[in-house]
């Protein structure tokens, strides 16, 4: 194992980003400028791919925000040092002639590299010849066994080695015997000048056959995947989206089966979480990245972009409209204004949180997390009571010690209240159990068949309806104490059902959604993205 240290803290700052643990932002900046997003964004997130979608978003501006924040000096460092890797990813002229000049300025050399071998520009490839002989100190490499019981060996990061690295990105070419990085003590010079002295007149007639080819790979190009999913308050629309190789939210005519619109959104991120507002006009979706973007459900168009800095596991919106609350890794409910999407509190749920649900008056907000289910007062912030959850059975094996040590089967994963608002459905990976959530008791349960991944009331409040981790949708009646199973193969769990309990929507492990009825327990209907 590796790890990268440095002295200076701004060169420290740059070599080492990476290692920065995220820090909350505490308060989410409500003017949607370019400027303050995108200050926003490095102040509170490592995440590249979060931080490209931040900037990308705004194009050109974007990128001028962040050659500015990074050629001044008077920023906080931290957040100039990310400017400045995001300067290589988020490529611009202007970009390049700030990491240019950085280039020959001694105190931001350091730093300038890594960014600048992101350039396809063949005039770098001179630039960085005249530093191979550079022995300038970059910072410090540590090496480490996987087990932790070798002491520590610390080697230099000279300029040199820094540009060996570049200059093998901008040419696609490998000149060092040795593969493995900096076992040799530094990265190899001599075979570099000798490859420039052989091939300088070919430089000199053709710079750019020294570049390495554009990539051919058809990696623009992805297979759909659907995951997430929500269907409007008038049930004729379904909005979906999928995992980090499909980068795109896409949304359906429920009725005609046929695909209304497909926007793009960030590569290499897990959608999480879905939701409508009640007035159907926006739907919300949560990011594995820490991000929340705000679409228009009739064109899709993003209207907003929130920056959460964790994972997004859970939507709801209050049902009048009001707020959205989301549920994140950080163990944070948060409550956004919906007219200016500013937070305006924050509970603190103590635990990786995986579902919320609001009450029909939207007083109350429960939250599903290890072992219990909270129920929270949202005016006061204040928790009323807490329901204790039936945990499924330990694996007898694990794939690894982390899975282990998470010991999701003792999971609470999802809640909702009934229509009456009298009683609370918690669904863990051992059951399904109804509470009066006034007293604490409860009321009925049920074997859920596996992991909780979704849970309804019908529009009536007679039946419960949830989908699990083992391909079921199950139908309970707690008064009859009836049940029906539809089996639905390749599901992955997640289902949204239509307001008037008629139909259900579940994905597939690929690039359907099965729509089933829920009286005939039959499957009516397919809908399948395209690109």
């Amino acid at each position: 194992m590796w790890r990268m240290e440095s002295t200076g803290t701004f060169t420290a700052l740059l070599l080492g980003f990476a290692l920065v643990p995220t820090v909350p932002m505490h308060a989410q900046a409500c003017q949607e400028t370019a400027q303050s997003q995108i200050q926003a964004a490095l102040d509170s997130t490592t995440n590249r791919i979060l931080l490209e979608d931040v900037v990308g978003g705004y194009g050109d501006e974007g990128k001028s925000v962040l050659v500015q924040i990074a050629g001044d000096e008077s920023q906080p460092s931290r957040r100039r040092g990310q400017a400045i890797q995001l300067l290589g990813e988020l490529r611009s002229d202007a970009g390049e002639r700030l990491l240019t000049a950085m280039l020959h300025d001694p105190k931001t050399i350091c730093s300038a590299i890594d960014p600048l071998q992101h350039y396809r520009d063949a005039q770098l490839i001179p630039e960085f010849m005249q530093l191979l002989d550079d022995r300038r100190y970059c910072g410090s490499m540590v090496s480490l066994s996987i087990g932790g019981h070798d002491k520590e060996k610390r080697t230099d990061v000279f300029l040199s080695d820094e540009v060996v690295g570049a200059l093998e990105r901008l040419t696609g070419r490998r000149l060092e015997q040795e593969r493995d990085l900096f076992v040799i003590g530094h990265r190899a010079t001599q075979p570099w000048k000798d490859w420039w002295n052989e091939n300088r007149s070919a430089y000199e007639v053709a710079p750019a056959s020294l570049l390495a080819p554009e990539s051919t790979d058809g990696s623009d190009r992805y297979p759909c995947s659907v995951d997430k999913i929500a269907v409007s308050p008038d049930g004729k629309t379904a909005v979906s989206a999928g995992k980090n190789y499909d980068p795109w939210v896409r949304a359906w005519d429920i009725q005609t089966r046929q695909q209304i619109w497909a926007v793009p959104t960030a590569k290499d991120e897990d959608a999480e979480s879905a939701a409508f507002s009640p007035d159907g006009r926006t739907v919300a979706i949560g990011t594995a990245n820490g991000a929340l973007k705000i679409f228009d459900g009739t064109t899709g168009q993003r209207l907003h972009f929130l920056i959460i800095g964790e994972g997004v596991e859970s939507l709801a919106f209050s049902p009048n409209g009001t707020f959205l609350a989301s549920a994140s890794d950080d163990h944070a409910i948060r409550l956004f204004d919906t007219k200016t999407w500013c937070e305006v509190k924050r509970i603190d749920n103590s635990d990786t949180t995986e579902g919320i649900a609001f009450s029909p008056d939207g007083s109350m907000i429960a939250a599903a997390l290890f072992e219990k289910v909270r129920l929270w007062d949202v005016a006061a912030g204040a928790e009323i009571r807490s329901f204790q959850v039936r945990p499924g059975q330990s694996p007898k094996s694990f794939a690894d010690v982390g899975e282990r040590d998470a010991q999701l089967w003792r999971m609470a994963w999802r809640v909702a209240f009934s229509p009456s608002a009298k009683v609370l459905a918690t669904g863990s990976s051992g059951a399904v159990q109804l509470w009066n959530w006034e007293t604490g008791r409860e009321l009925s349960s049920t074997d859920s068949g596996g992991q909780v991944e979704s849970l309804h009331f019908s529009p009536d409040g007679k039946w419960v309806i949830w989908g699990n981790d083992r391909d079921q949708i199950v139908k309970w009646s707690p008064s009859t104490r009836k049940r029906s199973r539809i089996k639905n193969e390749f599901s992955l769990g997640d289902t949204a059902m239509t307001p008037d309990g008629k139909l259900m929507l579940s994905p597939g492990a690929g690039r359907d959604i099965a729509i089933f009825d829920l009286e005939s327990q039959r499957r009516v209907g397919v809908l399948t993205c395209s690109n």
